[in-house]
C-alpha cells in the first residue's frame, strides 16, 4: 500500500495582496489566485480524494479540479491555517495592522499561550497537524490536500523532527526552520509514503 500525496497551498488571496479582511475563514483568492487554480489541473495527477480546509480559499482553489473531475467530492478536514492571532481582534485588518501582535506572539514564544479565546496554541497546531498527518498516512492512492502555508510547513518540519516535549525550544526551532521554507500560492509538494 502507498500513498502519493500532494499538499498544495491555497492561490493567492485578498490578504495575499495586502488587503483588509473580515476574518481568516472567509477570505476569497483573487483573480491571479483563480488563475492559479484552474492551472493546477495540468499540474496535478489524477487523485482517488480531494482534501481541503474548511476555509474558503482552500475550497476555491480546489473547484477547477473537482469541477474537472465530477465523480469526486471534497473531504474537509481540520487543516485550517495556523489561527495564533484571534480572529475577533484582527478583524478588518491586513498584514502591515497585524505585525505588532505577530511580533508579540513570537517575542513571547510559549507554546501554550493563546491570544484569544478563538485563537489557537502552537501546541493545539502541532497536535491538529501530527492527527492529520497520522490520518494521511494510512491512506493509499493519491491525495491533493489544500491546505496553508504554515500548515503545509508544519507538516514537513514534522517529518523531519523527533519531539518528546513541546517546549519554547521547539516553538523557537519551529519559527526559525519553518520561516526559512516559503510555499508559495499554487505550490505543489509531492510526498510519498510506501
Amino acid at each position: 500500500m502507498s500513498h502519493e500525496c500532494w499538499l498544495i497551498r491555497h492561490g493567492e488571496s485578498v490578504a495575499n495582496a495586502g488587503e483588509r479582511t473580515p476574518d481568516p475563514a472567509s477570505i476569497p483568492l483573487t483573480a491571479l489566485g483563480w488563475q492559479q487554480a484552474y492551472g493546477l489541473i495540468e499540474r496535478l495527477p489524477k487523485p482517488h480524494r480531494v482534501i481541503v480546509s474548511p476555509y474558503l480559499r482552500t475550497q476555491q482553489t480546489a473547484e477547477p479540479l473537482l469541477n474537472h473531475y465530477p465523480e469526486l467530492q471534497a473531504e474537509v478536514w481540520p487543516i485550517h491555517e495556523f489561527t495564533y492571532l484571534s480572529p475577533a481582534l484582527c478583524r478588518d485588518t491586513n498584514q502591515a495592522d497585524r505585525q505588532p501582535m505577530v511580533d508579540e506572539y513570537w517575542q513571547r514564544c510559549d507554546p501554550d499561550y493563546r491570544h484569544g479565546p478563538d485563537a489557537e496554541s502552537f501546541r493545539m497546531l502541532i497536535e491538529r497537524v501530527q492527527a492529520a498527518m497520522q490520518q494521511l498516512q494510512a491512506l493509499d492512492g493519491i491525495s491533493c490536500v489544500f491546505a496553508h502555508s504554515q500548515i503545509i510547513r508544519t507538516m514537513l518540519w514534522l517529518q523531519t523532527q523527533t519531539i518528546t516535549t513541546l517546549d519554547q525550544a521547539v516553538m523557537r526551532r519551529w519559527h526559525t526552520d519553518g520561516g526559512s521554507r516559503v510555499v508559495d500560492n499554487a505550490e505543489c509538494i509531492r510526498l510519498l509514503w510506501e
